[in-house]
């Protein structure tokens, strides 16, 4: 797993689902967070909620659901400064291991079904 960029509060974690939507690591001055974010698509908002209370990073903290904002929605779980880096990193696996190929089923199947519309108007026309 490879985070990447310079900004003072935040590293993107080198998995993306499309333009927008993405991993990261998040810091301010009172935690540090494992988030995946900018979900548009309500199906997907509803599959992260329904991960909310698992928890990660060595069971100790649980994924929540924060709506709205910038981000479309945030799916994180925050951890005190000071916690271990090992612990961080072990929980944005498991944020990865419990959503990563459920959210690319469920584009995939987003993605198909907006083929399929399209594809079924150009040849109705």
């Amino acid at each position: 797993m490879l985070a990447e960029g310079t900004a003072h509060n935040y590293r993107n974690v080198n998995v993306r689902f499309d333009s927008r939507a993405h991993y990261v690591f998040y810091c301010t001055s009172a935690y540090i967070a494992v988030r995946v974010q900018n979900f548009e698509e309500p199906s997907v908002q509803e599959l992260l909620k329904s991960f909310a209370g698992k928890v990660v990073g060595n069971a100790q903290q649980a994924l929540s659901w924060k709506e709205g904002g910038y981000h479309k929605g945030q799916f994180q779980a925050q951890f005190p400064l000071g916690t271990p880096p090992e612990t961080v990193a072990q929980a944005m696996r498991d944020l990865l291991g419990l959503t990563r190929d459920s959210i690319t089923k469920v584009l995939s199947t987003l993605a198909k079904e907006a083929t399929e519309q399209s594809f079924g108007k150009t040849s109705v026309s």
